[in-house]
């Protein structure tokens, strides 16, 4: 069996995180039907803007016809932000090393010549 290959702790958060933000964006394309906002008019009515965030959900904003930003309110970007941080059971548990994160990077140093001992 093989031993999946060692990365810390960061990096995995950082992964979760990544795959919790191509969810949200997946689902505002499929099942939200959230509005599509340019950015000059996301800021030029930021209230009603907001305002749709709160009442509708995720709003996504537009710079130059490119999907660039997402506006979600703030009990679903801390239950997307929860979700992607794992359990103390979860890292506890993780096959990989959980120790990447505590150990420094060890830097190549020259190596010295032993000591002549007459």
């Amino acid at each position: 069996m093989e031993q999946l290959p060692r990365r810390s702790i960061r990096r995995a958060l950082y992964e979760r995180l990544r795959l919790v933000i191509l969810l949200v964006r997946c689902t505002t394309k499929v099942s939200i039907m959230a509005k599509v906002w340019q950015v000059q008019e996301a800021k030029a009515h930021f209230s009603e803007f907001l305002a749709a965030s709160v009442a509708e959900g995720p709003q996504i904003v537009t710079k130059r016809g490119v999907q660039a930003a997402v506006l979600v309110p703030i009990d679903e970007w801390r239950r997307l932000k929860e979700a992607a941080r794992p359990s103390l059971k979860d890292v506890l548990l993780a096959p990989d090393a959980r120790t990447d994160a505590l150990t420094p990077v060890r830097e190549a140093h020259r190596l010295r010549s032993a000591p002549a001992l007459e």
